[in-house]
């Protein structure tokens, strides 16, 4: 089989450059693109390319993507002349001259520009399965600055490379400067990944620094797996080669694969699938028409699939239209969404657009965000954004691998809009779907049309309680190369707003990054860290950079609400060769997936159904409602302590600020320590809030800062220590006009030692009705009596800890007041 398709490019030569002095000066045109991952281009020599060669005009045509058979017409504007060219290409990347003028032709003999128009047809054929494929080659920079920065298991990556033989194929290096775990501490480690398996690899490597190649070898792997790393190298710090690597601080990795599919394995997928075959319909439907018929009935009897082609590639476009009132501030953060469009070859495949008249955020209220979404996954989309009319226009492409995600983002400036006499504007938005022929056998699966059993036939199935086990958020940052990747920025972060993620009580997201990395050591890393206010919470972040292949999807646990999680590193070298910024700006986007709790319901009695008719039917348990009998918990009261902690206690590590005791029970007492003078595991400055027990104790624990946005709440069982929450001291750098911070500790505490108490309906304990009962006092009264009233505690219990000072006790203690 092979592939034809048409193409032209054309090619503008100044007539000055046709002077001898231009010898071997070259001009490009612009490179499009053909099917498959193809591109091609020209190059001209205005002058000629060699020293005995300066008084022509050599045309050259470049091609990679494997084999092809080329025929060419080249034409010059304004003029009558044409010639034709036809030619083979054998290998990747390879040329053929298809145009030698000489200078003395009268159609050069001019003072304007010339046009040169070159129409080709090119003619794929079909790749051997069993041969080489054409190789493309990758490489990064490492920094000695990265290495001293980087911590165990810190792992970057290289842009994905398309294999453009192989549809769908793509290949890309994982490195550790560090190692990735403690058994490779203080090693380099470079890892190869695919995206497409079986397949086998042979490859090149070297090592370079800026004046020789240091190490070199080669390596062959089998993938078996997309989830594998091959390991090129491993090689430890203080192994003389590496040292020898780090020439002007840096070093360079290069790697040149090969990749050759098994036989029978792996071949490129035609544009059109067979028939659907129906041998493996009654395989994969065997278990679902033995419930449904008695064990010697036939699977042609229950369901005749529809059998249908399905292509790999669909094509679609939509146009949006907006109003002014639409860009209006107010609807900052408000999303609108155009219609679902599906495709009749491939049923169960729609996507649509999400778009931001006024931006998500109120940096960007000024600007129009464009995401694009699926109904199914993994897909990859290739979108063309454009405004009629203008020149604006993108082309992007993303690869969504997972329902909730969205790709192909796009930003549109208000001042690029354009609007016509009705006060409208529009911008459309052409796609092409490529869709992995394992979702397309899927999709065949799900096609497939059943016969209708009687209703008689089939068991009454129980009523059952279907609840999520995910939810999904994201957001984005953008930063300016200039400004933000300068090294006078190193260790300032930037911060995404807060989300909130309402299917858990008071988790709150953001996130951190450090675009000129968290350190002066780190000057050319870009790092990103995620936030949550409530632990503990189980997430799956996936990062990517607007308009690249760089994408990285990272599963982490929170157990600290002062963690900083999911780390996230790109080199600025990485970003800079992804081309990552446009028009100077790049933009992170994080996609954060939470694992929500498994909360158990009660399921409804199931109703009594009658008899089934159907000879040996397939027996069919019924789940009995869970037990009504009361789950032990511990009996539990709730308690309010304030306590404040000033300024000038942050710089003294050795502080400790202590609370008086409060009773859970009889024997069992409670109480706050807080260290305002700590720091957390990076080495950051905070105050920390322990929660101490005299037993082991289960509850909840609620805080906040008075006058501040910070507050979150945590649960927790079975323990005598608690730390509450690491409160930044860059973030009550924030306010700079309160002088100390009062800060409200709510706590809901039992033990399980003691009596039970009947749970409700949720599966939780019911709270003690007197949660927030040592603030009654303060109820009804105005604002401005409240504010005298707390002053007047704060003044009293003020006085009570100078008095303490005066002793030179370091700690403090507030004999039952609410303010330590």
């Amino acid at each position: 089989m092979t592939q034809t398709c048409n193409d032209s490019i054309t090619i503008s030569v100044l007539s000055h450059l046709l002077n001898p002095i231009h010898n071997k000066l070259l001009i490009k045109s612009s490179v499009n693109s053909l099917p498959d991952g193809r591109k091609w281009w020209l190059q001209c020599y205005p002058a000629g390319n060699a020293e005995n060669r300066k008084d022509a005009l050599i045309l050259i045509l470049r091609l990679t993507g494997g084999p092809a058979s080329v025929s060419t017409r080249v034409s010059i504007k304004e003029t009558i002349f044409s010639c034709d060219k036809k030619f083979d290409i054998k290998k990747d990347n390879d040329h053929s001259v298809i145009l030698l003028l000489k200078h003395d032709a009268r159609l050069l003999n001019s003072s304007k520009n010339i046009e040169i128009e070159v129409h080709g047809t090119f003619d794929f054929g079909k790749v051997n399965s069993q041969v080489a494929l054409p190789t493309s080659s990758g490489q990064f920079v490492l920094t000695e600055a990265e290495v001293n920065a980087a911590k165990i298991g810190d792992c970057l990556s290289t842009p994905k490379y398309d294999v453009p033989s192989i549809p769908g194929l793509q290949w890309w290096l994982d490195y550790y400067p560090c190692g990735n775990d403690d058994t490779e501490s203080k090693t380099l480690m470079v890892a190869m990944r695919v995206s497409m398996v079986p397949m086998n690899v042979t490859l090149k490597f070297s090592i370079k620094n800026a004046t020789k190649t240091v190490f070199s070898g080669s390596k062959m792997f089998l993938f078996t797996n997309v989830a594998e790393l091959r390991y090129i190298v491993q090689m430890k710090h203080e192994n003389s080669n590496f040292k020898d690597c780090f020439v002007n601080r840096a070093i360079t990795f290069a790697c040149l694969p090969t990749f050759t599919v098994p036989t029978g394995e792996v071949v490129s997928p035609p544009p059109v699938l067979s028939s659907f075959d129906a041998q493996s319909v009654a395989g994969s439907t065997s278990s679902l028409v033995s419930q449904q018929t008695s064990r010697s009935s036939s699977i042609q009897s229950v369901a005749e699939p529809r059998q249908k082609s399905i292509p790999v590639k669909v094509a679609d476009s939509c146009t949006v239209y907006m109003t002014k009132a639409d860009l209006h501030a107010s609807n900052t953060n408000k999303v609108k969404t155009t219609s679902k469009r599906s495709f009749s070859d491939v049923p169960g495949l729609q996507w649509w657009l999400e778009y931001y008249p006024a931006g998500n955020s109120v940096n960007d209220r000024k600007r129009v965000i464009i995401l694009i979404r699926a109904s199914c996954a993994p897909i990859t989309i290739t979108a063309t954004y454009y405004i009629p009319g203008t020149v604006t226009r993108r082309d992007l492409t993303s690869t969504l691998p997972l329902v909730s995600s969205r790709g192909c983002n796009y930003v549109i400036p208000h001042e690029k809009l354009a609007f016509d006499s009705t006060q409208c504007s529009q911008f459309c938005c052409d796609v092409t779907i490529t869709v992995p022929e394992k979702l397309i056998q899927q999709l065949k699966l799900t096609s497939i049309v059943p016969k209708p059993v009687p209703s008689s036939a089939l068991p009454a199935k129980p009523s059952t309680v279907n609840s999520p086990t995910t939810v999904t958020d994201s957001t984005y940052i953008v930063f300016d190369e200039k400004v933000d990747l300068h090294r006078s920025k190193a260790g300032k972060s930037r911060i995404t707003q807060k989300r909130r993620i309402n299917q858990i009580p008071n988790l709150e997201w953001w996130i951190e990054v450090f675009p000129a990395g968290n350190s002066p050591m780190d000057l050319v890393v870009c790092r990103a860290f995620i936030h949550v206010s409530v632990v503990p919470v189980d997430i799956t972040a996936i990062y990517s950079y607007a308009g690249t292949e760089i994408k990285r999807q990272i599963p982490f646990k929170f157990v600290s609400t002062a963690a900083r999680g999911a780390n996230f590193s790109v080199s600025h070298q990485t970003l800079i060769a992804a081309k990552a910024f446009a028009n100077g700006k790049a933009t992170l986007h994080c996609t954060v997936i939470f694992n929500l709790p498994q909360v158990q319901f009660p399921l409804p009695k199931a109703a009594k159904t009658t008899a089934v008719t159907q000879e040996n039917p397939t027996p069919i348990a019924v789940i009995s409602p869970l037990s009504s009998q009361p789950i032990e918990q511990p009996s539990r009261t709730t308690h309010t302590l304030k306590f404040y902690a000033k300024r000038e206690h942050f710089t003294n590590p050795n502080y400790i600020i202590t609370s008086s005791k409060r009773k859970i029970q009889d024997d069992i007492e409670w109480f706050i320590t807080s260290t305002p003078g700590g720091k957390d595991i990076d080495g950051n400055g905070c105050l920390t809030v322990y929660l101490n027990a005299s037993t082991n104790v289960s509850g909840n624990v609620k805080y906040e800062v008075e006058g501040t946005h910070l507050r979150g709440s945590m649960a927790f069982r079975e323990s005598t220590l608690i730390q509450i929450k690491q409160i930044l001291h860059t973030d009550l750098d924030a306010y700079p006009l309160i002088k100390q911070f009062d800060i409200k500790i709510v706590a809901t505490l039992g033990s399980s030692s003691r009596s039970t108490t009947p749970t409700t309906s949720s599966g939780s304990a019911e709270l003690d009705s007197s949660e927030g009962e040592s603030d009654d006092e303060e109820d009804g009264m105005t604002d401005g009596e409240l504010l005298l009233h707390r002053l007047k505690i704060q003044e009293d219990e003020t006085n009570k800890v100078l008095e303490l000072l005066k002793r030179g006790s370091p700690v403090l203690i507030a004999d039952g007041a609410d303010f330590l």
